[in-house]
């Protein structure tokens, strides 16, 4: 096919249809049911963009206020000392949490270990029948 030839589909196609009152009426279909949506969304992202900028000025007004006060009076609470002590925990945790999955491997090692020694056991001799 030859490269500069359209197709009915084209993008490129723009075949002016002239005054078509049934292409008129569906894009004024479109537009009058498309518009209510489109303005809904553009006031919700403006309503979101004004709330994300008053929300940024009180964080920064909240931060200047304990800067403030962290330098009038010091903290009544040792959050250091808390912090420590949630490090300890995790690091323990950690440890435990590490012990236990040695523990569980070396169960599967010990089950894998006894399904082969009774797969290469022979079976057990028959009893004898009673007389």
């Amino acid at each position: 096919m030859d490269d500069t030839a359209s197709s009915n589909t084209s993008v490129e196609d723009r075949t002016d249809f002239g005054e078509n009152p049934t292409t008129d009426a569906l894009s004024e279909g479109f537009l009058n049911s498309l518009k209510p949506v489109i303005d809904r969304i553009d006031t919700g992202v403006k309503e979101t963009q004004d709330s994300q900028e008053a929300l940024a000025a009180l964080l920064e007004s909240i931060a200047e206020d304990f800067a403030k006060l962290a330098s009038v009076a010091p903290s009544p609470v040792d959050i250091e000392e808390h912090v420590k002590r949630l490090h300890s925990v995790k690091r323990r945790v950690a440890v435990t949490n590490s012990t236990l999955q040695s523990v569980q491997d070396r169960l599967a090692r010990i089950r894998s270990q006894v399904a082969r020694q009774k797969a290469a056991a022979p079976p057990p001799p028959a009893a004898a029948a009673p007389q």
